[in-house]
């Protein structure tokens, strides 16, 4: 069974879209805006992939600020995200970090 999405690679598109999936359903009140920070080769590549446009569609209407830091790789694993809500007066409401991508998990 195959699932459409965008981009060319699941673990660099479906599987960060559904990350911004989980992390937006689990906030308790509707942030301002939403920064989520790439690293490695997730940052590397994500541009050709679509990484930013899939997250960006996931979350849906709160303002997203993408970051791109490919010369960062975490010690857990190469693919990483960090996601962070913040409120009206610019103050974190949530932070989440995700590690290892793969297909839709």
């Amino acid at each position: 069974m195959y699932k459409i999405g965008k981009g060319p690679s699941s673990s660099h598109s479906m599987a960060p879209a559904g990350a911004a999936q989980l992390f937006v359903a689990g906030l308790s009140s509707k942030p301002s805006h939403i920064r989520v920070i790439l690293y490695g080769s997730l940052a590397a590549t994500g541009k050709g992939h679509l990484t930013d446009e899939a997250i960006t569609e996931a979350v849906g209407a709160t303002d997203v600020d993408i970051q791109w830091q490919a010369d960062k790789t975490l010690p857990k694993h190469p693919n990483a995200m960090d996601f962070i809500a913040f409120d009206k007066q610019n103050k974190i409401i949530k932070k989440w970090r995700c590690y290892r991508f793969g297909g839709d998990t």
